[in-house]
């Protein structure tokens, strides 16, 4: 549903719909045990383990959080050492207007874990569907990937030839 916020064109959520987005963000945080339901807004509420657990439960059809599931799947703390580790062939993109960019990997750590940062970006805005209207900046950075996977691609049929 769309609305009008100070005079400019916005999506209205409804945390009734399961359909909205922020039904699957809900399912995504709380299973990653990451915040109560009295937190999703930012509001002064001391944390409490036991409600979340309740809150998720009620929530989500009876499935508990899992505090740990991140570092248990990602390797710890350290993720720039995992990935060295692990990981390949892997984009970082970080718009840094996104609040969430501070968490992210700004420094490729590889040739082949690349990071690269926009500053006029914004949350995952190179995934989105083109537009005639996307500025010269989100181009060039969509064109930077897509040769960057273009070169990974090469390498792997050249290597299994």
């Amino acid at each position: 549903m769309n609305c009008r916020c100070e005079n400019v064109d916005c999506f209205a959520l409804h945390d009734d719909d399961p359909h909205d987005t922020l039904y699957g963000w809900d399912w995504q945080s709380f299973t990653r045990g990451r915040r109560s339901k009295q937190q999703q807004h930012v509001s002064p509420s001391p944390y409490n383990f036991t409600e979340q657990v309740a809150d998720c439960q009620e929530s989500n059809e009876g499935i508990p959080p899992k505090p740990h599931w991140i570092t248990t799947e990602f390797g710890g703390f350290d993720i720039k050492r995992t990935l060295k580790r692990f990981g390949s062939n892997i984009i970082f993109f970080n718009g840094l207007r996104d609040p969430w960019s501070g968490g992210g990997v700004l420094e490729s750590l590889s040739e082949s874990l690349i990071a690269i940062a926009a500053h006029k970006g914004a949350h995952h805005v190179d995934l989105r569907f083109s537009t005639n209207e996307d500025p010269k900046w989100l181009t060039e950075i969509r064109e930077k990937e897509v040769q960057i996977i273009k070169k990974w691609l090469t390498e792997y049929y050249r290597d299994s030839a």
